[in-house]
């Protein structure tokens, strides 16, 4: 056997659970006779780490075709989609935007997305569940993510939740969804933790519709053998998932992707100097970032007074690049600014808490430059 994610032909018995049920869905007194317990065997690849079942046929081609499985007759889960939904959409400006949910179940998440704002069409293949997400005024197409499905119109982004563990071939869904999402635009993947499974002895979270098990090394491994580059992985708040941020990178790899969102960066650098033509600028830091920053940002040195630095070093020095002079933190007792633009992030929360209380500077006339140049608020 080879591993379902990199194809790796090493993989050592992770564990073996006896007795396990054949699925997980309730049935019906006419199935009662089909039914029979059955011995998991689960492995884990030696390279990429992913946890998953020997045997991927424990689930037939057309399980899926009437599967149900909903959280949303939770209030709590509901509150959790509709943030998860917001932080997505607000993270990537995908307002306005075609997003896709890729085995959208009962159809809440993109409810969530549209109620954030973005465009958002659900793709699921269980009859059952296509009419319960129908019910809830939201687009579904039911069809199955293969080598057939053609979306019709390029999507900026797309998202699943709970499916790839589920999945016995992540590599062809992914190659699927690649046909219909825009180069450069962004996924999110949300799947169980196995980080918390393991460590709350929830053996329980091993059964046959599970096909594979992630931890963070894993996801990360699968979604970079298949062209992305992930943002960021992080467990939800109550840690029963991980989620998954990342972008489809174009054929020439992921410098193209770093160089537009640097680019894009640097634009913002500028646009918000630019809105400060008529503001007294001063820059609170003389390290390697403030100097990097302003100069790749090409910012003119006539729009900002001078540099401060606690470092006594540094005083009556320039910035290399702007040329920009540094003076003594205490030159901002003579109130010649009126915005402080701090560049030493590692000190943020001092420097912050400094201007406010020994020099008078409210909110409204601090700002930093990271994640995104912006005044405090």
């Amino acid at each position: 056997m080879r591993c379902i994610s990199c194809g790796f032909i090493k993989l050592t018995v992770f564990l073996e659970v006896p007795n396990a049920p054949m699925r997980v869905q309730v049935i019906s007194e006419k199935n009662l006779l089909k039914d029979k317990k059955i011995n998991l065997k689960i492995l884990k690849c030696e390279r990429c780490t992913l946890v998953q079942l020997s045997d991927k046929n424990y689930v037939v081609d057309d399980y899926y075709d009437d599967y149900i499985m909903s959280r949303t007759y939770s209030p709590h889960a509901r509150k959790y989609l509709k943030g998860l939904a917001r932080d997505f959409v607000g993270s990537f400006n995908l307002k306005n935007k075609l997003v896709i949910d890729v085995g959208c179940g009962d159809g809440y998440f993109v409810y969530a997305l549209m109620n954030a704002k973005a465009k958002s069409i659900g793709i699921e293949p269980s009859d059952i569940a296509t009419k319960l997400a129908r019910e809830k005024g939201v687009k579904v197409l039911r069809n199955y993510v293969d080598d057939r499905f053609k979306l019709g119109k390029k999507a900026d982004a797309f998202v699943t939740l709970e499916v790839f563990e589920h999945i016995s071939n992540p590599e062809k869904l992914l190659t699927n969804v690649k046909k219909f999402l825009k180069v450069d635009g962004y996924g999110l993947v949300e799947v169980p933790s196995l980080v918390k499974a393991l460590r709350d002895n929830r053996y329980y979270d091993f059964f046959p519709d599970h096909v594979a098990y992630y931890s963070p090394t894993s996801l990360s491994y699968m979604l970079q053998q298949n062209g992305f580059d992930v943002l960021s992985i992080k467990h939800s708040p109550d840690e029963n998932y991980l989620i998954a941020y990342f972008q489809y990178t174009s054929k020439s790899g992921l410098s193209n992707s770093v160089q537009k969102r640097f680019v894009d960066y640097r634009d913002q650098y500028k646009d918000f100097f630019g809105k400060l033509e008529n503001r007294k600028v001063v820059l609170w830091g003389a390290g390697a970032k403030g100097i990097s920053s302003i100069s790749f940002s090409n910012i003119e040195k006539n729009k900002i007074l001078f540099c401060v630095d606690s470092d006594p070093n540094k005083r009556g020095t320039y910035l290399p690049g702007s040329h920009i002079p540094v003076f003594s933190v205490d030159r901002l007792l003579k109130k010649e600014a009126d915005v402080v633009v701090v560049t030493a992030m590692a000190y943020k929360e001092e420097i912050i808490k400094t201007l406010m209380g020994k020099y008078g500077y409210k909110k409204s006339q601090i700002a930093v430059i990271a994640p995104e140049p912006m005044f405090l608020k």
